[in-house]
């Protein structure tokens, strides 16, 4: 796990990538390198992960000297590949000259062989081409930007901001993220001129200019599992399963694991526990004061029990103040409030306690529909083939004993959740964003100027283009991006095993009643996790509210909050109604139905965003 950065063009200078990558310094404090040819700078910081011997250094260059590379993330099957190019010169122990070995070898076509999460650019000697690589699920950042007649290239955005380029913000993306919610739905972003590399994304840059590519679709790998009993479709998702968790202990650092009480963190746990891997980590969670979303209890029991250290991180409303002006800098973005504020003091604990590895349970929710507004989709799958045996038996499970009279006004309720689930920015069960606090005419002028994104729907069922919606577009890459820089903020490598794309695959490939069924969610991992992970863990729902950022707005935070309405900050985002929206905050604090707190966060982050980064 590393930070690149790189510049490609006739102004290519070694000075302007040092400058970008001292920028993002904290992705790689152990080492840091640079390659320069005319025509091409590439440089690299490292967080020493596997060989952390000067063996292992970057820029790394191929035994024929054709190739350089520099690498951000993990090739986890490396070992089975180094087996696989027997024969080749190897001089480290490392994954990244694995990679070079096998482009020697097999050229694009080694990405297909490729289990991990990574960015990467490669230089060709022979041709003096430059390729940047995203991994298949976008796990791993890469942005670039035209710039001068060159092109620049970096883990973060602030690096491209180092080397000059000018900062500007990008009117849709931030209309889009006002009025609809949206951000990290595509390769734009909140600067005008600077894009992210497609997940699955390969950009080829030679003499005769540059192209864009996907090298992995997810809709192309899937094939629909057929023929298959129950038995042999949770068998071949817990041997996946497993063999991911295998893979993801490989490190020569300590590793560690983030915890929460759900099924999809006690999986992992009891997966470990399973392959007596327990004894090696750590573990940690993070708590909030308020008993109904604090989970560490339960977890520390489960932990105790194994032997396991764990270390609780309790999350107060002074370390929203504390830790909000560091994040705002590491995120370089707009991001989700308060988790992510939480989630920077509980990486700074990770590497308090010397854990450079963290293990987390991303991508389930998404992939197996555990969010409550994936019912929507599945209802109106029902409702479309006419399929009121399923309809009467979800009645049946969500609200046994009901009157015909409730069962006609419930299933009203379920038309309703599938005609809503169409809206995507129904997110995390979180209100409908509210515009009024914006100025009227600049919100007319974006409607007609900029339309609602549309995502694609490639498969047949409603419910699976819902879930591709939220793995591919709407919700998990902007949760990787707040992790991915959060932890790397204080140099800690983040790894995800469900992401491994053999269960993103086999996952899309199956009907809806893997993933829910009779108001159960994840049934996959549920059936696959049987006599593995306890009743009380395998069997629980999702908690409807997982901060108490709402609460804290009203309460502890309420002056805080106030003051940053007022700042005079906000007056300079011109799309904001300062009044209006003040007015809107203290009925928000008097009205104990109003829960919307994420608006009124949207405002505080664009404006302290604006602050930071364009003025």
């Amino acid at each position: 796990m590393c930070g690149i950065a790189g510049m490609i063009g006739r102004r290519a200078s070694e000075a302007t990538v040092r400058t970008m990558t001292d920028r993002i310094a904290h992705r790689g404090p152990d080492g840091e390198g640079v390659f320069a040819v005319p025509g091409v700078v590439l440089g690299h910081r490292r967080l020493s992960i596997i060989d952390l011997s000067d063996a292992g250094s970057q820029p790394m260059r191929s035994a024929d000297d054709r190739y350089t590379i520099v690498f951000n993330g993990e090739i986890y099957n490396y070992k089975e590949l180094r087996a696989e190019l027997a024969g080749y010169p190897f001089h480290s122990q490392t994954d990244t000259e694995v990679i070079l070995a096998a482009w020697e070898r097999w050229g694009q076509k080694a990405l297909d062989r490729f289990l991990g999460m990574f960015a990467f650019a490669i230089h060709d000697a022979h041709d003096g081409s430059v390729t940047l690589v995203r991994d298949r699920l976008g796990i791993k950042p890469l942005y670039y930007a035209e710039w001068e007649g060159n092109i620049l290239f970096a883990s973060e955005i602030k690096a491209i901001l180092a080397a000059g380029y000018p900062a500007r913000e990008h009117a849709p993306a931030i209309a889009q993220y006002l009025i609809w919610g949206y951000y990290d739905h595509g390769p734009e972003t909140f600067f005008s001129g600077i894009r992210a590399v497609p997940q699955g994304g390969i950009m080829t840059i030679g003499p005769s200019g540059s192209a864009v590519r996907r090298w992995w679709v997810l809709p192309e790998r899937v094939q629909a599992v057929t023929g298959l009993a129950d038995a042999e479709n949770v068998d071949a998702f817990l041997a996946l399963f497993a063999d991911s968790m295998r893979m993801h202990l490989r490190s020569d650092v300590p590793i560690g694991l983030t915890l929460s009480s759900g099924v999809d963190s006690m999986s992992m746990f009891y997966q470990l526990r399973r392959s007596a891997a327990l004894p090696q980590l750590q573990a940690f969670s993070m708590g909030f004061a308020e008993p109904e979303m604090d989970e560490t209890v339960d977890i520390a029991a489960a932990a105790a029990r194994e032997g396991l250290p764990m270390h609780r991180v309790e999350i107060v409303p002074a370390d929203f103040q504390a830790y909000l002006e560091k994040t705002v800098d590491a995120l370089d973005q707009p991001f989700g409030g308060l988790s992510t504020i939480g989630y920077m003091k509980l990486m700074e604990r990770t590497r308090a306690e010397g854990v450079t590895v963290l293990l987390e349970g991303q991508g389930v929710d998404e992939m197996l529909g555990g969010y409550r507004y994936f019912f929507g989709p599945l209802y109106r799958e029902y409702l479309h083939h006419g399929d009121f045996r399923r309809i009467g038996a979800e009645l049946r499970r969500l609200a046994p004993g009901l009157a015909p009279w409730r069962i006609l006004r419930a299933l009203r309720l379920m038309m309703r959740d599938a005609r809503e689930s169409r809206a995507p920015v129904f997110q995390d069960g979180s209100p409908f964003l509210r515009p009024k606090c914006l100025r009227p005419e600049w919100v007319a002028r974006m409607r007609r100027d900029i339309t609602v994104p549309s995502f694609d729907r490639p498969f047949s069922s409603d419910l699976t283009n819902s879930l591709y919606r939220d793995t591919t577009a709407t919700k998990l890459p902007r949760v990787l991006r707040f992790n991915d820089h959060a932890s790397m903020a204080y140099g800690r490598e983040l790894r995800v095993p469900y992401l491994d794309h053999r269960i993103v695959e086999l996952a899309f490939s199956l009907e809806d009643r893997w993933k829910i069924e009779r108001g159960v969610t994840k049934v996959m991992l549920r059936e696959a996790m049987r006599g593995i992970v306890p009743e009380e863990f395998r069997t629980r729902q999702k908690r409807p509210q997982s901060s108490p950022q709402t609460i804290w707005f009203k309460a502890q935070l309420r002056d805080f909050v106030a003051a940053e309405l007022a700042h005079p900050r906000m007056r300079r985002l011109s799309m904001i109604d300062v009044e209006r929206t003040q007015a809107s905050f203290r009925s928000f604090v008097d009205d104990p139905r109003d829960n919307n707190s994420f608006f009124f966060w949207q405002l505080i982050n664009l404006a302290r965003w604006n602050e930071r980064f364009l003025t």
